[in-house]
């Protein structure tokens, strides 16, 4: 199977751009449509929801409703408050698309604190009952962050616009010092955050205890008592082990269909007494070895499931397989997000034992990024990973399932655009921002509150965290160059030209051109930083002319800066294909026009090949980052490196699997993509 681009199939991607017709298999479609059967199942599966009740209980309120401060939401990889709002929202479009099955695969609450799984449980006991919603929970690293439960503390807005602590540790408020940021402390027992019996026996009624109308139950622990629900945690060192809570189960809730969900938070005991806990977050890559009783489970599970004829839906807070275009690495290597952390990329070896199970189709979340990735093991058995994004961070959508039969499935990614009363916290936030306006706080993200939707409120949001917390861990060229108004046209120009340039001097060419800069100029910078006039000229003759290979002008570039790009690469991570219609789609083909061009920049001139030793400093994707100014990181030589690094990821995104509205053969590994929403894709 080859994917290499050639300058015809870009013309013609780039040509469809235009016309964006999606008419792609109408007959495959049709086929889903009138293939409703007894055993036809609908599901829809939310991932990390990380509820957070306004109205919650935590013994004040001197405002109308208890939410968290517009700075610490922009500090974050989610929104702590406007997520009440896309959650009801959501469930009322489940609703009316007649669904009655739901999944919310872990992170349902904010970080398992009382006020706010009890709120949560007002809202699914409210659907349950007066819509006949079923709900299937399991865990992930936010609920619980503890085995047992642990003191939590967050930052609330008071109705002067000041931060004021709330605190389940009253150790917290006899030590507290006020700041300019935070102005106050408050004690309430319901900001303790639960442990996995408290959840499971709060919120049991949703997958996590047997029920009376199931048709079956069970967990891997030939028991359904929650106190038999254990295993033996293991430390670092294996000099001890500490009892710990599982929350997996197996549910038929109709005749014939079979929900599993699989608990992989794996929790390390700090001391013998179990006071004290550990949590990567890895799921499947340490979960495999703390508790294998659960996959040896899940295996039978799926047997069974075959060997039965029952329709089997797998899900857990962790992906099974690299995610993000198989492009974690790079991504990690340019953008150094602990978010999206490489070393939480499950690795093949670990998909490998999965598959060895008998897996071929999973569903998870934690990562907050649409995505479908497909693995083929040593066996010649595929299995195909969907990830479902996350309501409280963009993109904001949910996965509609829907199962003919054991080995079809549909699958469509809804996007929620416009929540009713999602802007009425909004009030609020201006009194936030008088507030640190008048103490000489920074207050960038204010632009948020002009958006019209609140899909557009999550675009936003991405851009105001990366600006405000994000872009600090990343290497300094790359945070310099975002942080400036360097033009993309110019960068094209120095990464085709063979000499080197220090990091000094790269620097000062970055400081001294921007869009307004005209060619003159520029070029006498060049040639000033100890370029050859030949060289300058050579290079700019040889980007127009990719331009013009690619029936791409440079008019058309629009005066793009290398932020514009970054802001991009960050929206297709997170949004993969639906984020095309966000940045427009004549935008997305002007950076593949110059994403072809930086992908000379690849030493071994494979862009689906990553080599460590070769594509990244110091032979390791974490390298990428590094806060000081280092003339022997910070060179031109090594920003080609970067500049490899995005034309892999849009190589990776231009060959991998549909994210929108797809349908899934597990048994053979086909994915058919059902509504060409990535014009740019090249089919295999």
């Amino acid at each position: 199977m080859s994917y290499q681009l050639s300058r015809r199939q870009f013309l013609l991607s780039s040509a469809s751009v235009a016309a964006t017709s999606a008419t792609v298999l109408p007959g495959c479609k049709m086929q889903s449509n009138n293939n409703q059967t007894d055993q036809t199942h609908r599901i829809a599966l939310l991932g990390d929801v990380h509820f957070h009740d306004i109205h919650g209980d935590f013994g004040f309120n001197d405002n109308e409703v208890c939410i968290r401060t517009m700075q610490d939401s922009v500090g974050s990889t989610r929104m702590f408050n406007e997520n009440y709002f896309v959650f009801k929202a959501t469930l009322d479009d489940i609703v009316a698309e007649g669904i009655k099955f739901v999944i919310l695969v872990g992170d349902f609450s904010d970080d398992g604190q009382e006020a706010h799984v009890d709120g949560l449980k007002r809202v699914l006991d409210q659907y349950s009952d007066d819509y006949g919603l079923e709900f299937f929970l399991t865990h992930g690293n936010h609920d619980p962050t503890t085995p047992y439960g642990e003191d939590c503390d967050k930052t609330f807005l008071r109705s002067d616009g000041a931060g004021v602590k709330v605190t389940s540790n009253q150790g917290d408020v006899e030590s507290f010092i006020p700041t300019d940021e935070v102005d106050g402390v408050l004690y309430s027992t319901k900001m303790q955050s639960l442990g996995f019996t408290p959840l499971m026996e709060k919120l049991g009624r949703f997958g996590f205890q047997s029920q009376p109308h199931y048709h079956y139950y069970e967990t891997p622990w030939n028991s359904n008592k929650l106190e038999d629900r254990v295993y033996q945690a293991t430390s670092a060192d294996g000099a001890y082990t500490v009892e710990c809570p599982d929350s997996s189960y197996l549910v038929e809730p109709i005749e014939g269909f079979w929900i599993c969900s699989v608990d992989m938070n794996t929790h390390v005991p700090l001391d013998p007494l179990g006071s004290q806990w550990d949590h990567d977050a890895k799921g499947y890559e340490d979960g495999k070895v703390q508790k294998p009783q659960v996959l040896a489970w899940l295996k039978e599970v799926i047997k069974r499931a075959d060997e039965q004829g029952k329709t089997l839906l797998v899900f857990s807070h962790y992906p099974t397989i690299e995610y993000l275009n198989y492009s974690a690495d790079d991504f990690y290597y340019l953008f150094a997000d602990s978010s999206y952390n490489h070393k939480r990329v499950p690795t093949s070896e670990t998909t490998e034992e999965l598959i060895d199970c008998g897996l071929k189709l999973h569903f998870a979340g934690h990562i907050h990024i649409n995505d479908t990735a497909k693995y083929v093991g040593r066996n010649g058995q595929t299995l195909v990973n969907v990830q479902a994004p996350s309501l409280a961070a963009y993109i904001p959508a949910y996965k509609k399932i829907t199962c003919y039969a054991p080995d079809d499935f549909e699958i469509e990614t809804k996007v929620i655009e416009d929540v009713p009363e999602f802007d009425s916290l909004f009030n609020h936030y201006e009194n936030e921002i008088s507030w640190r306006t008048a103490k000489g706080l920074d207050t960038h993200w204010k632009s948020m509150l002009e958006v019209s939707s609140y899909r557009e409120l999550m675009y936003q949001h991405l851009i105001c965290l990366t600006v405000n917390d994000k872009s600090d861990d990343w290497g300094w060229d790359m945070r310099h160059l975002y942080q400036s108004t360097f033009p993309i046209y110019w960068l094209m120009v120095l990464s085709v030209i063979d000499d080197d340039l220090s990091g000094t001097v790269l620097s000062t060419l970055v400081d001294n051109i921007n869009p307004d800069t005209n060619d003159t100029k520029v070029i006498d910078l060049l040639v000033g930083a100890g370029l050859e006039q030949v060289s300058v000229n050579n290079a700019i003759e040889d980007v127009n002319q990719h331009l013009i290979n690619m029936n791409y002008s440079r008019q058309q570039l629009n005066q793009a800066i290398f932020t514009d790009y970054c802001n991009a690469m960050l929206h297709i991570r997170n949004g993969d294909e639906l984020a095309l219609q966000d940045i427009g789609l004549d935008k997305v083909v002007g950076y593949s026009v110059v994403a072809e061009l930086f992908g000379r920049c690849d030493i071994d001139n494979n862009l689906e090949n990553h080599d460590y030793s070769q594509d990244y400093i110091e032979a390791d994707p974490e390298a990428g980052s590094h806060e000081e100014f280092d003339e022997n990181k910070d060179n031109l030589s090594n920003l080609k490196l970067r500049l490899a690094a995005l034309a892999r990821i849009f190589h990776m995104f231009r060959i991998t699997e549909p994210t929108t509205h797809f349908r899934v053969f597990p048994s053979r590994g086909e994915v058919l993509d059902l509504s060409n929403e990535n014009p740019l894709r090249i089919k295999a």
